[in-house]
């Protein structure tokens, strides 16, 4: 794996209203083989990337990496956000990949 991985906080627990059941979201910038590596010895060995709590975000280039810490910001802007104003947030930014909407974020 690389050095120096690219990474923060986002979702619920950084700008909206946690669950107790909340899982904490991480978005980790990697390359196509780092993201091979942290599927293969995750929790469920296959995506979304958990490791217990955390959920793991792969974007694979700095352009995605981007869109999700500009939508991060915008979220902050407005604490707390619910679930669907964060969503809207995501896609106004062109996060629409569903594993990401879908799930928790």
């Amino acid at each position: 794996m690389s050095n120096t991985t690219p990474a923060f906080l986002t979702g619920s627990r950084v700008y909206g209203i946690p669950r107790e059941d909340s899982d904490i979201d991480m978005v980790i910038l990697v390359s196509e083989n780092d993201s091979e590596t942290l599927k293969n010895i995750s929790d469920t060995g296959k995506y979304p990337i958990q490791f217990a709590s955390l959920n793991l975000i792969l974007v694979k280039n700095q352009e995605e990496y981007n869109r999700w810490l500009l939508a991060m910001r915008r979220c902050l802007i407005n604490k707390p956000v619910d679930r669907d104003t964060a969503i809207l947030i995501h896609k106004q930014v062109g996060i629409t990949t569903k594993v990401h909407l879908s799930g928790r974020l």
